[in-house]
């Protein structure tokens, strides 16, 4: 998988940055960087700004149940949360708070059945939470704030 060309600023394109890129870390944050399990599947992908592009990329679905945690925070993401990622079967903390994300939040969030933290406050998100999330009992903490 690539993120070439996604990188601006003090992020380095995944493409011209270290060979291995189950190492590449940036930023001051602990959770920004990828990181990847024993056998180089990616099992967590991180970043706060700096990235380029106007919507989440529904291509971070094909990461199946690989991908454990997901956070994006304070992009500026444009569009709606991507249904494809109920497709996220093991994924445990989904952060997409401070973008500016719209829309309704998809049923299909509630297909993540492993999730421990879901922060989606700081957007335009609108519309009832889904009944779906009904669903997710391993919640430790959710952030949904003002859903329009």
């Amino acid at each position: 998988y690539s993120l070439e060309g996604w990188g601006t600023g003090e992020v380095v394109d995944w493409m011209e940055g270290p060979s291995d890129e189950c190492s590449w870390v940036w930023g001051r944050e602990e959770w920004e960087k990828i990181e990847c399990d024993a056998l180089g599947r990616v099992t967590q992908i991180g970043f706060a700004a700096d990235l380029v592009g106007q919507n989440i990329p529904r291509d971070v679905a094909l990461l199946g149940n690989s991908l454990h945690e997901f956070y994006f925070c304070c992009i500026d993401f444009q569009g709606g949360i991507p249904t494809e990622f109920g497709m996220l079967t093991n994924l445990q903390y989904f952060t997409v708070a401070h973008n500016d994300l719209s829309g309704r939040v998809p049923t299909e969030v509630g297909l993540l059945t492993n999730l421990r933290k879901l922060w989606l406050y700081a957007n335009r998100l609108s519309g009832q939470v889904p009944t779906e999330l009904g669903r997710l009992t391993q919640l430790d903490t959710k952030f949904l704030y003002a859903l329009h």
